[in-house]
């Protein structure tokens, strides 16, 4: 336990927000493959982290592709929601 907390505690601001967006990335995979619409809010969640990790480190091809990603998501929602509603 004491390396998995030495290996946080030692971390750069930004790779910590790489690590919590990977944890909501691969949750929102698993989400997702289950057909909970909650995946698209947890990917949305990593993406935002991919955004700021993106900001603070200067690649802006990252925050870019996770600005699309996010937009990307809000349709999944859009959609899933829309067909929630239509009569069967």
């Amino acid at each position: 336990m004491k390396v998995i907390w030495n290996f946080f505690l030692y971390m750069s601001l930004a790779d910590a927000v790489g690590w919590i967006g990977n944890i909501f990335f691969v949750l929102g995979g698993i989400l997702l493959a289950r057909k909970k619409v909650s995946g698209f809010l947890s990917n949305g969640v990593g993406n935002i982290c991919y955004i700021a990790q993106g900001i603070i480190v200067g690649t802006y091809s990252l925050w870019v592709l996770s600005i699309i990603l996010t937009s990307i998501n809000l349709y999944g929602v859009y959609n899933w929601r829309k067909n929630e509603r239509r009569p069967t």
